[in-house]
C-alpha cells in the first residue's frame, strides 16, 4: 500500500512538471502575439506605404522626365496595392495541439508577419534602385530571390508576397536599366562623333598642308619659266610647262576633295585573328593617304594588323559608305550603336553588292592575308 502511494505522488509531481511546461510555453506564445499586435498597430492606416519602408528616393533616370514619368506610374500602382493590403495575401493556418486536436492559428499572427516581409522586400527594392554601379538585369534577379526567399518564409506563417507588386517593383529596374542603357549608348555614340570630327579635322589639315606644297612647287616652275622665257629656250619651256599642268590638276583635285565632303576613300577591310573570318569593316576616310587611316585603326586596341580587300576612291564615297551600310544593316555586329562599322559579312558579298551598284574598283583582295595571325598559329602554344 505504501509503494503504491509513492507511485501515485510521483506520477503527480510529473504530472505538475509537465503543466508547468506547458504553461511556460502558452506564456511565451502569448508574449510572441502580443508583439507582433503591438507591431502592426503601430503601422499607421494613413500612411501605410511609407511605413513599410516604401519611401522616395533617388535613383540615375531622375533627371529624365520621360522614364521618371512611367516609373512614378509603378510606384503609384504599387503604393495602392498596400493601401488597398493586395500586396500580401493571409490564409488560414492549422496546427496539430497537445491533445492531438487541429486548431486554427490566430489570423492576427499572419496579418503580422506580412507588413514584415513587405518592409524587408522594399528595402531591398530601395538598395537595388539607388546602386550607381552595376547591372539592373542582375538586381532583377536580385529582387526576385529576395521575394522567393520571404515568401518561403512566410508560407509557414501563413502570410505570401503577391506576385503583382513584385512585378511592379521589377518593371521599376527594369526601366532603369534601359535608362542606363540608353546613356551609355549616346555616351559610346558621342565618342565616335568625336572621333570622325578629329579624323575629319585631320584630313583637312592634310589637304591642306598638300596643297600648299603644290602650290609652293608650282610657284617655283613659274619662276623657272620666267627665266626660261628670258633665255629663249623653247625646249626647256615646253617641258616646265608640262610640269606645271600636272601641279595644276594636282591642285584642283586637292581644291575639289578639300571642298566637298563627299569625297573620299571607301574601305573594306577585315582582322581574321580578332574578328574571325566572317567579320568585316566598312568605312569612310577623306585622308590624302588613305593608308594612313588603316594603319591608325590596325594600332588602336587590336591584336593584328587589318587586311585591305578593297581601298577606292570616289567623288560620292557617303553614298557608296550608305548604301553597303544599309544593305547590309541586319547584320551588324554592334545593333545599339549604329556608328560601329562591323558586319557579320564575307568579303565577296561586299564585292557582289558593289557590282550590282556599278562602283568602279581598281583592285580586290577577296582572301585576307592574316600574316601575323596565321605566322602566330605556325608557332605553336607559347612555351614558359
Amino acid at each position: 500500500m505504501r509503494l503504491r502511494n509513492v507511485v501515485d505522488d510521483a506520477e503527480r509531481d510529473a504530472r505538475k512538471v509537465e503543466l508547468a511546461k506547458l504553461v511556460d510555453e502558452i506564456d511565451a506564445a502569448k508574449e510572441v502575439l502580443l508583439g507582433l499586435e503591438e507591431a502592426v498597430g503601430a503601422v499607421p492606416t494613413d500612411n501605410l506605404p511609407e511605413a513599410l519602408e516604401f519611401r522616395e528616393y533617388k535613383t540615375i533616370a531622375d533627371k529624365s522626365e520621360s522614364i521618371m514619368s512611367e516609373i512614378k506610374v509603378l510606384r503609384a500602382e504599387a503604393k495602392s496595392l498596400i493601401r488597398s493590403r493586395a500586396a500580401v495575401s493571409e490564409r488560414a493556418m492549422w496546427m496539430t495541439s497537445k491533445d492531438g486536436s487541429i486548431v486554427e492559428m490566430p489570423k492576427k499572427f499572419a496579418a503580422s508577419i506580412g507588413p514584415l516581409l513587405l518592409s524587408l522586400l522594399n528595402l531591398q527594392m530601395e538598395i537595388e534602385a539607388t546602386r550607381k554601379t552595376g547591372s539592373f538585369r542582375d538586381a532583377q534577379s536580385r529582387l526576385n530571390k529576395t521575394w522567393n526567399k520571404l515568401n518561403n518564409i512566410g508560407w509557414e506563417l501563413g502570410a505570401n508576397l503577391g506576385a503583382q507588386y513584385l512585378h511592379l517593383r521589377t518593371d521599376e529596374l527594369k526601366l532603369l536599366e534601359d535608362h542606363r542603357n540608353a546613356v551609355l549608348r549616346e555616351k559610346e555614340e558621342e565618342r565616335e562623333r568625336r572621333a570622325e570630327l578629329r579624323e575629319e579635322a585631320q584630313a583637312q589639315r592634310e589637304l591642306e598642308a598638300e596643297r600648299e606644297k603644290l602650290q609652293k612647287e608650282l610657284d617655283h616652275y613659274y619662276n623657272v619659266m620666267v627665266a626660261l622665257e628670258a633665255q629663249g629656250d623653247k625646249a626647256g619651256i615646253a617641258r616646265v610647262e608640262l610640269q606645271i599642268l600636272a601641279l595644276e590638276e594636282e591642285l584642283k583635285e586637292i581644291d575639289f576633295r578639300a571642298a566637298n565632303i563627299r569625297a573620299g576613300y571607301v574601305y573594306v577591310i577585315s582582322n581574321v585573328g580578332a574578328f574571325g573570318p566572317d567579320v568585316i569593316k566598312i568605312g569612310l576616310t577623306r585622308r590624302l593617304d588613305p593608308l594612313d587611316r588603316i594603319r591608325e585603326l590596325s594600332s588602336a586596341a587590336v591584336p593584328y594588323r587589318y587586311d585591305v580587300h578593297a581601298l577606292f576612291f570616289s567623288a560620292d564615297a557617303v553614298s557608296i559608305e550608305t548604301m553597303l551600310h544599309g544593305h547590309f544593316d541586319d547584320r551588324r555586329v554592334n545593333r545599339v550603336n549604329r556608328r560601329k562599322e562591323f558586319f557579320r559579312v564575307r568579303p565577296d558579298e561586299v564585292l557582289s553588292v558593289l557590282r550590282k551598284h556599278d562602283v568602279e574598283l581598281v583592285d580586290w583582295v577577296d582572301e585576307a592575308e592574316a600574316e601575323e595571325y596565321r605566322l602566330g598559329l605556325t608557332l605553336g602554344p607559347e612555351t614558359a
